[in-house]
């Protein structure tokens, strides 16, 4: 049984801003599932990921995977409005 591309890329996904060694692949949302989640948009999203908002994984082809629990207390958090979100850099 193989389990395709995907499998292999988040089973190897490298730590990034203290997220666990290894990945459980229900445990992690992909960018559009995670800024649906969150009512933003991806670029939103990308942004504070980048600001330390929200921790990520990221799979050797580059790509961001957010903890689904990291995302559920920040959308909950979002919800009842006690987050100050950090000045974010000006864009490019």
């Amino acid at each position: 049984m193989t389990f395709g591309p995907f499998w292999t890329a988040a089973r190897t996904c490298r730590t990034v801003a203290g997220v666990g060694d290894r990945p459980d692949l229900a445990s992690l949302m992909r960018p559009t599932e995670a800024a649906a989640t969150l009512a933003i948009s991806r670029r939103t999203l990308s942004e504070w990921a980048h600001a330390g908002l929200l921790p990520y994984r990221e799979t050797p082809g580059g790509h961001r995977r957010y903890p689904r629990a990291a995302v559920l207390a920040l959308a909950e958090k979002l919800d009842h409005r006690h987050i100050e979100l950090p000045e974010l850099p000006p864009r490019r």
